[in-house]
């Protein structure tokens, strides 16, 4: 039995459908990762599930149990799941330590664990109009939702407008989470980087629907769609006809089909061959890598590699990858 249970929700604002006939489910200790455009429909999904907006249509269990909406309870949201919005906010003129207080259904000595796990000990006396950094106020927030013990938390882009340090630290806790308090976890992303190391499961939404789901390794590397291909990063796409491979290529309608590769799946070599020679447009140092743009005929190709040895103006070898090539 699922712990979370998402069935055909649909929700209309005006005469558009901002989420329609969306299902899912996740297991315990599942880590899930929800990705998509603006205005796919990811904020709606997950406030319904968390209880604050009423679907139309469809229904949400936890537990088994069906998730009320705000028409159906007067206080929404449901015991056993927390939802952090993107847009939270700390009350003002509270001690940290008085604000985490309120509401809190831990003991002290549970509470003072989750305090470290959240690295906000040294924050309890000060207060939350102090100076705090967009980091330490969300760890202060994520902090006062564990402290109501939930099972699933849901947080709405987590990583949105946090630089690299503590965007590390929120992963390190997020690790934590489900190591240590055994919480299951649900985020929203617009950037793969921080999804991709992360989640047992991404699923994709576009106009408010789920147009692929899966590993993070898979929907990579074999995406339905160029949108989907384009949310994770640059790709080529390839005219089957362009390279040659000694891998027999499948039969496919080449009117509509590409061979779709990413940057880091082609491989470069300065020995000449027979076939696929290109010359090197562009060699940019991105610091642990370098990208490299290389025209074959009248045909531009993004690769990347940790090989240095390449310029601007070499001939050189385009070898593509012998297994799993997919077509979109």
């Amino acid at each position: 039995m699922p712990l979370l249970f998402v069935s055909n929700i649909s929700k209309k604002y005006t005469n558009s459908f901002s989420l329609n006939g969306v299902s899912f489910t996740q297991d315990s200790n599942e880590k899930i990762a929800i990705i998509g455009e603006s205005g796919s429909g990811k904020s709606t999904l997950v406030k319904i599930i968390a209880g604050h907006i009423q679907p139309d249509l469809g229904e949400v269990k936890f537990n088994n149990q069906h998730v009320l909406g705000p028409h159906e309870q007067l206080i929404p949201g449901h015991k056993h799941i927390a939802y952090l919005s993107q847009h939270y906010e700390l009350r003002n003129n509270y001690t940290v330590s008085d604000l985490l207080d309120y509401g809190s259904e831990m003991t002290a000595v549970e509470a003072d664990e989750i305090f470290k796990l959240c690295h906000i000990t040294h924050l309890l006396q000060r207060k939350t109009n102090d100076g705090l950094s967009g980091g330490e106020k969300q760890r202060i927030a994520v902090a006062k939702l564990l402290l109501t013990k939930p099972e699933l938390l849901l947080l709405d882009e987590p990583f949105s407008n946090l630089d690299l340090t503590h965007k590390n630290k929120l992963k390190t806790l997020l690790a934590d989470l489900e190591l240590k308090l055994k919480v299951t976890c649900l985020l929203i992303s617009h950037d793969p980087l921080d999804v991709l190391s992360w989640a047992d499961k991404i699923i994709v939404m576009q106009s408010g629907k789920i147009v692929q789901s899966g590993s993070p390794k898979h929907i990579y590397y074999h995406p339905v769609s160029t949108y989907v291909a384009a949310l994770f990063g640059p790709y080529n796409l390839i005219h089957p006809n362009l390279l040659h491979s000694s891998k027999p290529l499948p039969a496919l309608d080449y009117t509509k089909k590409q061979l779709f590769i990413r940057p880091e799946q082609l491989m470069l070599d300065k020995n000449n061959s027979d076939h696929n020679i290109g010359i090197i447009q562009q060699n940019l140092f991105m610091g642990n890598h370098y990208k490299i743009i290389v025209k074959i005929n009248d045909v531009l190709l993004e690769i990347i590699t940790g090989n240095h040895q390449f310029e601007v103006g070499d001939q050189i070898t385009i070898s593509l990858p012998e297994s799993d090539l997919w077509f979109i």
